[in-house]
């Protein structure tokens, strides 16, 4: 393949030898828990203090163009105590093939962030059941994970499969601390498992302007 075929699909940042699964999905290693508050990547470029970890729990859109140029995105990030890998969607009535490359991207940023000397939480975000056979691949076990809470409170279908993937996670990856982007819907955490909450600031800030 051609240069300009790698970069298109950026091959050129993706190492074979370091995926996990029947997709190939990049593996990304354990952190710490960041200790600085969550702060959206679409207030990145204008944010002054860089004691913030970053989060991609905002529209697909607004991040979009971090696959589509990953380095160039490199030093803003860097700014940052850390970020946490994008939030590409998965939804219920998305093809399958979407939501494994939704997975995919998410990863392999992650990854290659890592590679650059960035902190990075993964983020997991799950559909369906059968989204269980790849969307905890590549992800740490007895580590920090994050996970968010926005959308899914008023819809029982979305209670019921976020708790049905919060357990499928906690089996198979025992994480130590979690991080809850969001408000509480009523889900049921082990007690032993650290969950470090941030609330919706977007949400909070158009409450408090009503």
């Amino acid at each position: 393949m051609s240069k300009r075929t790698d970069r298109k699909y950026n091959l050129q940042i993706f190492d074979p030898l370091m995926t996990a699964g029947n997709y190939d999905i990049p593996i990304i290693q354990a952190v710490t828990p960041p200790t600085g508050e969550l702060l959206p990547f679409n207030y990145a470029k204008t944010h002054i203090n860089s004691d913030k970890t970053i989060h991609f729990f905002i529209d697909d859109y607004q991040f979009e163009r971090l696959w589509e140029r990953p380095e160039s995105y490199v030093p803003l990030l860097s700014k940052f105590e850390a970020v946490l890998t994008p939030d590409f969607s998965l939804y219920v009535d998305m093809p399958a093939a979407l939501k494994v490359y939704n997975v995919y991207r998410s990863r392999l940023l992650g990854q290659f962030w890592q590679q650059n000397g960035i902190k990075v939480v993964p983020t997991v975000s799950w559909a369906e059941e059968d989204s269980f056979d790849y969307c905890f691949d590549g992800l740490p076990s007895n580590a920090t994970l994050a996970v968010s809470t926005v959308g899914i409170g008023r819809n029982a279908d979305a209670r019921k499969t976020y708790q049905m993937g919060l357990d499928e996670m906690i089996k198979r990856l025992s994480p130590q601390h979690l991080i809850v982007y969001g408000p509480s819907i009523g889900a049921k955490y082990p007690p032993e498992l650290d969950i470090i909450s941030h609330e919706n600031v977007i949400t909070e800030k158009l409450h408090s302007l009503r």
